[in-house]
């Protein structure tokens, strides 16, 4: 996948300290959405005053290795859904507007956040410049840096918070947790529209659009 979008080891590696920069500029932001764990009160595998020359010492010759794959490891989150019925009840301050899920060749496996999302955007008819900001899973870099190339977006829309490759990603609760950031991001910056996708393994993608109801 990597190969196929001409992407070097430099921009993955690159992409892997962005993601961990951004994350602990985002300490403060999202501390008020998570619960302590005993002594535990910050996302264990971020490393703050990270950099590119930090990075780069321990690298291997593979062109995908831990530079720029997340770390796998324990976590939970949760999203408290409610119908139209309850929603006077709760005021929620965020719809879903439609998912998506799609899939292609097991060996393009990060590609499912493209075609999920496509599929999403001939659904509601909206195009790629009518989402504020963007959620990608960030398992491998290639994804979010593959998005980037093949709808010619800002970086600056996308994983605002940093991502995976500094939160880790928790099989299970990584979607959620994409979500949970996607929200708090639109809520920060005051924007409407966000979307949050995940690769999956086995070449699916799922894609959901968010609306912030008070933006």
């Amino acid at each position: 996948m990597a190969e196929n979008y001409g992407l070097s080891k430099e921009e993955l590696m690159r992409w892997t300290v962005r993601s961990h920069q951004k994350a602990e500029q985002a300490i403060e932001i999202l501390r008020e959405i998570r619960v302590p764990y005993g002594a535990i009160t910050e996302d264990q595998p971020l490393r703050k005053a990270f950099s590119y020359d930090s990075l780069i010492r321990t690298q291997s010759p593979l062109l995908i290795d831990h530079t720029n794959t997340a770390h796998l490891h324990d976590g939970a989150a949760g999203i408290f859904l409610v119908n139209d019925t309850l929603r006077a009840e709760y005021e929620p301050r965020f719809r879903l507007v439609a998912s998506a899920m799609a899939g292609g060749l097991p060996t393009l496996a990060p590609a499912g956040v493209i075609w999920a999302t496509e599929k999403l955007l001939r659904q509601t008819g909206l195009s790629i410049q009518d989402i504020d900001l963007f959620e990608i899973n960030e398992s491998f870099a290639v994804k979010p840096l593959a998005f980037l190339m093949h709808w010619g977006i800002s970086e600056e829309k996308v994983n605002i918070f940093g991502g995976n490759l500094a939160y880790g990603h928790p099989f299970g609760a990584s979607g959620v947790i994409n979500t949970i950031h996607l929200m708090r991001a639109l809520a920060h910056t005051q924007q409407r529209f966000g979307l949050v996708t995940v690769g999956v393994a086995g070449g699916l993608g799922i894609a959901l659009l968010i609306e912030h109801l008070n933006s």
